[in-house]
């Protein structure tokens, strides 16, 4: 390998250092042979990885983030449509969750800085507003049913008494007559 070939390695790996700036992309340093090929990382997802990077310096990771939503496991898997032996193996400092389940989460936090009844405290995830409503509402009609059911059974008493009455006058009335 002569000097032009190293200067253009060392040219190759700054500018890849340069522009992933989050994750380190491995090239060889040492002698090889020039047929051999660099292992490197394709564009796009050194993009998705810088910018995983970025949100994790701003939010933290997934366990953090999910801490700051104050949800189990259970419920942010379920929330990401993800398996949770996937948030496991993500949680463990050897393993990273994919770039889309950060930019998910970031999403997800400025929703609910923008409009805070989309906290998982307020959804389907937890305590909402919404559910409570609709609870209220159908013990209102429970008990609206409850009162309605007392009444109706309160008018067919009255009218099974009235009937005793009138069976018992015309039993009077037909011993009187006949």
């Amino acid at each position: 390998m002569d000097i032009n070939e190293n200067h253009e390695i060392s040219e190759v790996k700054s500018l890849l250092k340069e522009f992933s700036k989050a994750e380190k992309v491995e090239i060889p340093t040492k002698n090889h042979d020039v047929d051999a090929p660099i292992k490197s990382t394709p564009s796009l997802r050194m993009k998705y990885q810088a910018e995983r990077g970025v949100i994790t310096k701003k939010l933290g990771n997934i366990e953090d983030i999910r801490k700051e939503l104050g949800l189990s496991k259970r419920k942010i898997c379920q929330l990401l449509l993800v398996d949770p032996s996937s948030w496991t193996r993500w949680s463990k400092p050897e393993e990273d969750a994919p770039p889309y389940i950060y930019r998910s989460l970031q999403w997800y936090l400025a929703l609910i800085d923008k409009n805070p009844e989309w906290h998982p405290a307020n959804t389907w995830l937890g305590q909402n507003s919404l559910h409570q409503e609709l609870k209220d509402e159908l013990d209102r009609l429970d008990s609206k049913q409850s009162l309605e059911l007392q009444g109706l059974q309160s008018e067919l008493q009255q009218m099974k008494d009235e009937k005793k009455y009138f069976v018992k006058k015309i039993k009077t009335y037909a011993t009187i007559t006949f």
